[in-house]
């Protein structure tokens, strides 16, 4: 059986009013055997950005959301960024980098999948007394939707969730392993154990190529969720045609899915 590694990522987007929140989970499925071919194009991006400085391009861990606060050249945010990243102030960089990031997701044949949740929407569908977390609810639909790739493809697969800390991995590990041996609403407990291994809480300084591209992905859908414009620089198109669709183009319910 071929192994497939799931690299996730969340998000959260907010209204000019703060009066609607979105929350995303989201990442890109990996071949194991693409992920080398994947980590030398990541340590080609980062060399043509920053080859011309005194660091090893290779050893920079990129970050989106430091990429965004400098695109906005306050200079008191920019005081709380490494340095390295201030050549985002040019459009030049923050071209290459988002057509780097989205050439890597397209030539590594990336699947995307995720879920994002519409607070104000659930609040009116649910009382709260009665929902579950937030992420509870997208973790479930997204190993839902790996699992039914998994099957399509006859593999196994691992998921790679970057660290926080003990006890926020320890309660994300508590979620996967309840999913897991429990089924979800559509998939048995049988075919989740078949096909879902183990989940790993990389940290932030292991510079893991994965998690890197896909720190790129969720904020796009949790924006379009709630409407609001993409960044000038962005990679939205190129993932909404790597969603994962179940086989049978349905990419709003098998790559990333809007709840409620």
């Amino acid at each position: 059986m071929k192994k497939y590694h799931l690299y996730l990522d969340e998000s959260e987007s907010q209204n000019k009013d703060r009066t609607e929140v979105s929350f995303c989970l989201a990442g890109i499925i990996v071949e194991e055997s693409k992920m080398e071919a994947l980590e030398n194009k990541l340590i080609n991006l980062k060399e043509s950005i920053w080859s011309a400085t005194h660091c090893n391009p290779k050893e920079i861990i990129l970050h989106e959301m430091d990429v965004r606060k400098v695109q906005k050249r306050n200079k008191r945010v920019l005081e709380t960024i490494d340095p390295l990243f201030h050549c985002f102030k040019a459009r030049k960089y923050s071209r290459i980098l988002y057509d780097g990031i989205s050439d890597i997701i397209k030539e590594s044949d990336c699947k995307i999948i995720g879920a994002s949740v519409h607070r104000q929407k659930l609040d009116n569908h649910f009382k709260k007394t009665l929902v579950t977390t937030d992420h509870l609810i997208v973790f479930q639909i997204i190993l839902e939707n790996f699992c039914h790739f998994l099957d399509s493809v006859n593999g196994i697969g691992e998921v790679y969730y970057e660290s926080q800390n003990f006890t926020t991995d320890g309660k994300i590990r508590k979620h996967y392993n309840q999913i897991k041996s429990n089924g979800s609403m559509f998939i048995n407990a049988v075919t989740m154990q078949k096909h879902l291994k183990e989940i790993e809480f990389p940290n932030k300084q292991d510079n893991n190529p994965g998690l890197q591209v896909a720190d790129f992905v969720p904020n796009n859908f949790a924006r379009n969720h709630l409407c609001l414009p993409h960044h000038e620089f962005n990679i939205y198109n190129v993932l909404r045609k790597q969603r994962y669709n179940g086989n049978i183009e349905k990419r709003e319910r098998f790559g990333v899915k809007y709840m409620p």
